[in-house]
């Protein structure tokens, strides 16, 4: 029985994608849209409660026609809700690198015109591939098959393992409720470490860099943070703060959006330098500094955050960085807590730059990162 076509999806793309499919000798019966009713190009335009009622798995194929991914992803998780499954999983996901082998070696599969995620593949294929020669023994004979997230959230990470069907995704963190499921692992930024003035293409030469400039005294006796304030509501928090506790908190606002800066700029590792304490708050997702903040010789204040990165669980506070509550009711406490015990300075920075060293220099990010392909990424 040759099957009948339903478009879920209109527009142009529905157009295109109706054109495509009766070009291949297929009927194409009805369109699906939540918005719209009537008729398009001749075709019926039936409502997503509507196709419920006539869609019959034996009788029609389900196509989605959008130009967006995210829409694609959206259609695809209602149908799921009523029990139609709609696979996609040969579609090029604008936020991920697929990993996996063939014939003729390993191949890294994206969509190589999303601009937006591009440094995450620039600095992410080249680790994995570092990993694989370093640890080339370890793979000797095992197929690879395996997606990196390489946009901020974890929960958006979960939704497109859920869209491919696979039962683990990587990406830079994840949080407590996807943990089983979103698997972190060194971000790109451990590769392309331009963050702050370091220089690029050597994890080692990067930490080093910002262990080097740490070694310069401090000038200001206050909490130091820069960062873009549209992300989240914590960031307007704290600048907030900065004001009522300008003796001890400055904050350096700036407002990127992509494409780039919108006002203020990205700040030197100099401007960092000046102060006696650091702080790192959430942004949307993951935030790429705390790594280099560890070593640069300075206190860490670190703002509670549901996003966790491979490294997190290592951390240990008073020991590696100040802890600090999501809401800021101890900031002030906790920054004359720390005045009050010089000899915390020391033993804090020293501990950060130990744990630095450890755990991100010499072959340590390529280990763990072997580690998570060997476990999750091999077939």
């Amino acid at each position: 029985m040759n099957k009948k076509a339903i478009i879920f999806g209109t527009g142009q793309a529905g157009v295109e994608r109706c054109a495509e499919i009766e070009a291949k000798g297929k009927e194409v019966e009805f369109y699906v849209d939540n918005f719209r009713t009537g008729e398009l190009n001749g075709k019926m335009i039936l409502s997503f409660a509507e196709l419920l009622d006539i869609y019959d798995r034996d009788i029609y194929d389900i196509y989605i026609a959008t130009k967006s991914f995210w829409n694609r992803m959206d259609i695809a998780e209602q149908l799921d809700t009523v029990g139609i499954v709609y696979n996609n999983n040969d579609a090029v996901i604008p936020c991920c690198i697929h990993v996996y082998t063939e014939r003729d070696g390993i191949e890294y599969y994206y969509d190589k015109n999303y601009g937006i995620y591009q440094r995450a593949i620039d600095g992410t294929i080249p680790m994995i591939k570092e990993t694989l020669t370093a640890f080339n023994e370890l793979f000797e004979g095992k197929e690879l098959d395996f997606y990196v997230f390489t946009g901020d959230s974890a929960l958006e990470a979960e939704r497109i393992r859920r869209y491919l069907r696979i039962k683990k995704i990587f990406a830079y963190a994840t949080e407590f409720s996807v943990m089983d499921t979103v698997i972190p692992i060194p971000d790109y930024k451990f590769y392309i470490g331009e963050r702050l003035g370091a220089p690029t293409r050597n994890i080692d030469f990067n930490f080093q860099s910002f262990i080097d400039a740490g070694k310069e005294k401090w000038l200001i006796n206050k909490i130091y943070y820069s960062g873009n304030i549209i992300n989240n509501e914590s960031r307007r928090m704290l600048m907030y703060l900065s004001e009522k506790y300008s003796d001890i908190l400055n904050m350096r606002s700036f407002r990127w959006e992509r494409g780039g800066f919108v006002w203020g700029g990205m700040v030197s590792m100099g401007d960092f330098m000046k102060y006696k304490y650091l702080i790192d708050v959430r942004g949307v997702g993951w935030t790429d500094r705390v790594k280099y903040l560890l070593a640069m010789n300075r206190p860490l204040f670190l703002v509670d955050r549901p996003y966790k990165e491979y490294y997190f669980d290592k951390l240990i506070p008073m020991e590696h960085f100040v802890p600090i509550k999501e809401d800021f009711s101890d900031l002030e406490e906790k920054y004359y807590y720390m005045e009050a015990h010089p000899d915390l300075y020391d033993y804090m920075t020293n501990k950060a730059r130990e744990f630095v060293i450890d755990n991100f220099m010499g072959k340590a990010v390529y280990e763990y990162l072997s580690e998570c392909i060997l476990k999750y990424g091999t077939v």
